[in-house]
């Protein structure tokens, strides 16, 4: 006695369908990482050049304040015009 059985066309249709909304969502999936993995990239990109930024700034701090302390010294309080480069003392 012969148990096989077989699928109709319809229910052989859907289980193809199905099959292949599993591969798309797969496909999806694997594009959607890589899209992750660039946008990590650009992420760890911005934070460096965010963080270099951020020491360049610092430093110049440090440069103007020892470029203010040692014109102070030098000239004492007053104010600087910087269009013909003449200083001013404080009176």
């Amino acid at each position: 006695m012969d148990t096989t059985k077989k699928f109709t066309e319809e229910e052989l249709s859907s289980i193809k369908s199905l099959q292949q909304r599993y591969q798309e969502k797969l496909m999806l999936f694997g594009q959607l990482t890589l899209e992750r993995i660039s946008i990590d990239q650009a992420i760890k990109s911005v934070n460096e050049a965010e963080n270099k930024a951020r020491q360049e700034y610092l430093s110049l701090q440090e440069e103007e304040s020892k470029l203010i302390e040692t014109l102070s010294s030098k000239y004492g309080d007053g104010s600087l015009n910087l269009k013909d480069g003449t200083f001013t003392p404080k009176k």
